[in-house]
């Protein structure tokens, strides 16, 4: 399970609005909120992408918030 406060830590100390990182991933901001709630996970492709947006590119952070 993703560690979903360190995300959200890292979009807010980005200065991004959860509608934008969720129109980047290509999904709505309900279905970001519930990823980032725990109800739903996210896909290799989101991960991959959001990672992208968050400029998040060290393998063993990344490892850290999505395979905790």
């Amino acid at each position: 399970m993703a560690d979903t406060k360190r995300i959200d830590n890292l979009i807010k100390e980005r200065g991004y609005k959860k509608k934008y990182v969720a129109d980047r991933l290509g999904i709505s901001r309900y279905a970001l909120k519930q990823k980032l709630d725990g109800t739903t996970e996210f896909k290799t492709s989101e991960a991959a992408q959001l990672c992208e947006v968050l400029g998040v590119d060290d393998p063993v952070e990344i490892t850290s918030i999505f395979f905790s």
